[in-house]
């Protein structure tokens, strides 16, 4: 990997933390998890440009819930588990496209080899997460 791109995963770090910081040991099992600040959440909403009521749909949640987790200061396990997700799909995407605005935009919009979805639609688990990867993974080494 060249210093550029190194960058560009370095400054999306910067901006919107470091997911693995956020969970005990660097582990995502369920059991070593702990959830995520709100503000953490928030933050990635607003650097992918997504509407609120948008944002809550994808955690699985409504505006009202949404809202109350951001005055209560933490998510739920599930919720955090879904940020985590976006989080390290924004920083494989920052490298891919070797632009964070770039990839910001390439997970809320519709992809043909993800059946026409956008990779956020696929991060509701670990299983859409691997296809979302491998789809950035094909990108990089020139398959698409």
């Amino acid at each position: 990997m060249d210093t550029k791109r190194k960058g560009h995963g370095a400054a999306t770090r910067a901006r919107l933390g470091d997911a693995r910081s956020e969970v005990a040991g660097g582990q995502t099992n369920v059991g070593a998890f702990r959830t995520l600040p709100a503000v953490k959440a928030e933050d990635v909403r607003s650097n992918i440009g997504m509407a609120i009521p948008d944002w809550a749909d994808f955690l699985g949640v409504s505006v009202k819930t949404y809202e109350r987790r951001q005055e209560r200061g933490d998510l739920d396990e599930k919720e955090s588990l879904k940020v985590e997700m976006i989080i390290k799909i924004l920083y494989k995407a920052a490298d891919v496209f070797e632009d964070e605005g770039v990839a910001a935009e390439w997970v809320t919009t519709p992809i043909i080899s993800l059946d026409n979805m956008r990779p956020i639609d696929h991060l509701n688990s670990i299983d859409g997460y691997e296809r979302v990867a491998n789809t950035l993974g094909k990108i990089r080494y020139g398959m698409y």
